[in-house]
């Protein structure tokens, strides 16, 4: 007869392999719904490597391209201008032709975007992407060696699979490409709550690689969800802090709502930071518009307001 500690240990041995079984399959289960929740978040890396190109819809290209030989042979003083802001709400398409006119430039060998995350998707605070565009039948380069020594400076981590769903990004790159037809791109999507010193480090980078053939583009719609008399009343206070490269007064905006101003009050701390940097403080307002007067629907609350603009050294 055995004794109780045999029964004892037995016992326990039971128990113990149940405990693995079930931790094992808990585990199991658990990392096969983290899997289906990140393939929402990202493209598997499969994918990302099965294309090698993003693309973007024709009819988008059209919409906003039309003008692009007539600007190109145009071209007004194309090195003094550093940077600009433009919208990536297509509603407002002719505000995005009439800025990217302003900017043309064959001149122009790199343009860096920068855009809010808009879903804060990815695993950093600065997100870049490495892979080319098709545009139509055209193919849009990205910079990948200036991304790579970007991502080098600890400014920002290289994640493709993003960008398929980020129309900060998607929605301008058409008009990269048709307005700057000898450049390559630099996408950068900038989640909202990046700690101080990360900003730091993406400041440093976008300084270095800035140069007479860079073009920096701030991807930003600004009001949102407000009547269009509130809209104004916000892009009032917005205004003077665009003209005045006023960066210190950004904690200011979005104080009635998450996006009352400004979609990426840090997107645009870190673009006005640059640009003051980089001496390019001589401000040119383009266009001003909200979507309530282009679609004339003038009674609705959920608005979105649009400021176009360019930096330029001063002459």
């Amino acid at each position: 007869m055995s004794s109780p500690y045999s029964l004892i240990r037995f016992l326990f041995f039971i128990m113990l392999i149940g405990v693995l079984v079930g931790g094992s399959f808990f585990y199991q289960n658990n990392k096969a719904e983290q899997k289906e929740v990140e393939s929402e978040r990202i493209l598997p890396k499969e994918e990302v490597k099965k294309h090698n190109s993003f693309f973007v819809d024709p009819s988008v290209v059209e919409l906003i391209v039309s003008r692009a030989p007539n600007c190109l042979s145009d071209e007004v003083e194309p090195k003094l201008i550093k940077g600009g802001i433009a919208n990536h709400h297509l509603l407002a398409s002719e505000l995005v032709s009439g800025f990217f006119c302003r900017v043309a430039s064959r001149e122009t060998k790199r343009v860096i975007v920068l855009a809010p995350n808009h879903f804060g998707l990815g695993g950093g605070w600065v997100i870049g992407g490495a892979n080319n565009w098709s545009i139509g039948e055209q193919e849009l380069f990205s910079d990948k060696e200036g991304m790579e020594k970007i991502a080098s400076f600890g400014a920002a981590t290289i994640d493709d699979g993003i960008f398929t769903k980020e129309h900060g990004i998607v929605n301008l790159m058409p008009a990269v490409k048709h307005f700057f037809p000898e450049a390559k791109v630099v996408t950068l999507v900038i989640k909202e709550k990046i700690p101080t010193d990360r900003q730091e480090k993406l400041i440093s980078a976008l300084k270095e690689f800035s140069d007479d053939q860079t073009m920096i583009i701030a991807s930003l719609d600004f009001s949102h969800d407000l009547s269009l008399e509130e809209a104004n009343a916000k892009d009032e206070q917005t205004l003077p802090i665009l003209s005045g490269l006023d960066y210190g007064k950004i904690s200011e905006l979005n104080q009635s709502s998450e996006a009352s101003n400004v979609d990426s009050p840090a997107t645009l701390n870190i673009f006005l930071r640059v640009m003051t940097d980089l001496g390019a403080t001589d401000f040119e307002l383009l266009g001003r518009g909200n979507s309530a007067l282009i679609s004339g629907q003038l009674e609705t609350r959920q608005t979105t307001s649009y400021f176009t603009a360019v930096y330029s050294l001063k002459k």
